[in-house]
């Protein structure tokens, strides 16, 4: 069992059998029942498997991550202050710019009475690519923190809801009435 290219043979050897048993001709031999490379025993290898390996080992061959790979990195997005939404870390001090007219468009509608205040930036700057989780971490805590207390909240039962939940929720919601 060898590889087929030069290309392969730079690959860790768990990485070239990989190659080797989803390769057409291994897929033929273990659909129709025949041996590989010789042995006698049969391979059973489903249609998922053989792409789930071809996946990875393309992945490896041109030097990207896996979805694995990335997930285990951990989630790279920040929060909104402004509408409670994530983005990435380049994309979020463009979204802030246009972010509080949409916010104004979405509240102009609401009655002074129920108006929320505004809410205050984070105190600490957007983190950039780079910077470690725990930075996001903290980032996303102060935002979504000062988003919250900007949603508007009910006076009957003091809950807090998205701008637009909001409207439907006060037809619902009825005062509550002391027992005499």
């Amino acid at each position: 069992m060898g590889c087929k290219s030069s290309k392969d043979a730079n690959l860790p050897v768990s990485f070239q059998a990989s190659i080797v048993t989803v390769g057409p001709s291994a897929s033929k031999a273990g659909a129709s029942g025949g041996s590989v490379g010789g042995n006698k025993k049969r391979m059973q290898v489903s249609k998922e498997e053989q792409t789930k390996a071809a996946t990875k080992v393309q992945a490896v061959v041109r030097g990207r991550q896996t979805r694995n790979q990335v997930r285990q990195q951990g989630r790279r997005l920040l929060v909104c202050y402004l509408c409670g939404m994530e983005y990435g870390p380049t994309s979020l001090a463009i979204h802030q710019k246009s972010c509080p007219d949409k916010r104004r468009a979405i509240l102009r509608d609401f009655p002074p009475a129920f108006m929320p205040s505004p809410p205050m930036a984070p105190l600490l700057s957007i983190p950039s690519p780079d910077d470690d989780l725990a930075v996001f971490a903290k980032y996303n805590e102060q935002a979504a923190e000062n988003y919250k207390k900007s949603m508007p909240q009910c006076r009957n039962c003091s809950r807090r809801f998205e701008p637009d939940r909001f409207p439907v929720h006060l037809r619902a919601c009825k005062p509550k009435q002391d027992n005499p």
